[in-house]
């Protein structure tokens, strides 16, 4: 089991970010796999939020929801089943905002990637 920061990003938005780790990257010689794609793909769509009588309120699309709640690592409702193969989840966080060209602090903390839009 792994966890902490893998890697830096240097993104402008979460949706550039959401994007990226969608794209199952391949950082520090270790692919991710995070089957974002599929879930897309399949239209899937999340009950976010309920009422007091437990009824869905709110639905969004697989996509929308991740890039709101910031990845799978923070969604409150992922369910920890048939984990024969394992479970992958990823989330992320604002470090540091409006960086400009000089990204030495970003360097020193590890492996950095830079998005562009």
């Amino acid at each position: 089991m792994q966890t902490g920061t893998i890697c830096l990003i240097l993104a402008e938005n979460d949706k550039q970010v959401y994007e990226f780790l969608k794209s199952e990257p391949k950082i520090n010689d270790e692919q991710y796999f995070v089957s974002w794609q599929d879930r897309e793909d399949d239209e899937e769509v999340v009950e976010s939020e309920w009422n007091d009588k437990y009824e869905a309120t709110k639905v969004e699309n697989i996509k929308d929801y991740l890039i709101r709640i910031k990845g799978s690592m923070n969604d409150q409702n992922q369910e920890y089943n048939d984990l024969y193969y394992g479970l992958t989840v990823v989330g992320w966080e604002l470090l540091k905002e409006d960086v400009k060209t000089d990204y030495s602090e970003l360097i020193e903390l590890g492996q950095m990637f830079k998005l562009n839009p």
